[in-house]
């Protein structure tokens, strides 16, 4: 290893990209990615740098030249998704890597169709991605919703593809998105609207109420809720614990039993800790809602049930046209209006602060502006 040093950048900020480097004659010669950033805690971050720097010196220390200029490696750009999807596959969750699969298929069929399928990854610029989303959109009536999901996924592949140093910048970066309207997708309710809705969960079933509560002050989706046992919850230390197999973003996080929910999931008989904590008694075709349902149980619910036992209630029967996932949304609104700052909700919620601001970033300003209107100056 003579001349070089291997060293490791590291950042308290998460959201900051943290890479090992190679040192030599007083300058950084090559900086390495690979891999570290998919981690989202320090520790396992810093575990993953080490190993890469340990490999580095390896290599160097075995005749490795790292001032030796590589050649490109030889890619056509669907090669390039097809390996960035591989290396992805890991931090994502099953039904969001159908999704990303859906969004490179899609990339493959219509650049075939333009031609695109022999160009190199190097060679890819935005004119290519633009040309792809654009047929892709006149062909199958995209709304401007499912315009920028598809390119917030291409987006993030290419991310993927300049940790593998396979390109050396992001050609999706800088296309516009295209302006969403608002269809109350994730449109949150009033305080009226959720006062009338949950006085009525309350009263066609107990357990639904406390299942809904969960989503609202604790932030764990619908679909982490239904696949957590008894023996997930911890009473003593007053957290619940996501396990990385069953969240959405295949981390292991620790969220606290906040507000009213520590009385209501104590009522919860947990002495059985393999039981679903909100489950069901009864295999097979489930009859209507029953009073022993949404409790810890034997038997998981499809993913589909709360979600359509909501609509009916909810939607339909109440006409509050907010859907269960938006008590997410509501409830992250509601804790940034309390003042809890947006690093703590973000742990909370499982989401990196970027993605929190993304999703928030109206909201923010409002809040800001809000805060900036009532500070009262001195006149002069």
């Amino acid at each position: 290893m003579k001349n070089f040093e291997v060293r490791v950048f590291s950042s308290k900020n998460m959201d900051e990209k943290w890479y090992v480097y190679i040192y030599h004659n007083s300058k950084i010669i090559k900086k390495i990615y690979k891999g570290i950033n998919s981690e989202r805690s320090f520790e396992e971050r810093m575990i993953k740098a080490e190993t890469l720097k340990r490999i580095i010196e390896k290599e160097i220390n075995e005749g490795w030249n790292p001032q030796s200029k590589k050649k490109n490696q030889s890619m056509t750009i669907f090669q390039a998704l097809e390996f960035g999807l591989d290396k992805k596959k890991a931090s994502l969750a099953s039904g969001s890597y159908g999704e990303y699969s859906i969004a490179v298929n899609i990339f493959k069929h219509y650049g075939a169709i333009e031609g695109f399928d022999k160009i190199s990854i190097q060679n890819c610029e935005r004119y290519h991605i633009k040309t792809i989303l654009n047929a892709a959109r006149n062909d199958r009536s995209w709304s401007s919703m499912n315009y920028n999901k598809t390119l917030r996924r291409y987006s993030s592949i290419f991310s993927e593809l300049i940790e593998w140093e396979i390109i050396t910048s992001n050609p999706a970066r800088d296309i516009k998105s295209l302006k969403e309207e608002n269809r109350g997708g994730y449109e949150v309710m009033t305080k009226k609207e959720q006062k009338k809705a949950f006085s009525h969960l309350k009263k066609l079933n107990f357990n639904y109420y406390v299942f809904c509560s969960i989503v609202y002050y604790m932030g764990i989706r619908p679909g982490e809720l239904l696949r957590l046992r008894c023996k997930d919850v911890d009473v003593e230390r007053k957290i619940i614990k996501i396990n990385s197999v069953y969240s959405k973003t295949k981390k292991t996080r620790v969220v606290p039993i906040i507000g009213t929910i520590k009385k209501l999931i104590y009522s919860f008989d947990l002495s059985d800790p393999d039981l679903f904590l909100f489950g069901h008694p009864i295999p097979g075709k489930l009859p209507f809602l029953k009073e022993n349902f949404f409790c810890p149980n034997k038997y998981q619910f499809d993913r589909a049930y709360p979600t359509k036992l909501w609509k009916r209630e909810i939607i339909d029967g109440l006409k509050i046209n907010k859907k269960l996932y938006s008590n997410k949304h509501k409830g992250a609104s509601d804790k940034l209006r309390a003042g809890i700052d947006i690093e703590t909700i973000a742990a909370i919620f499982g989401h990196s602060r970027q993605k929190m601001t993304e999703l928030y970033a109206d909201y923010i300003k409002e809040l800001r502006f809000e805060k900036a209107q009532n500070v009262v100056l001195d006149e002069y």
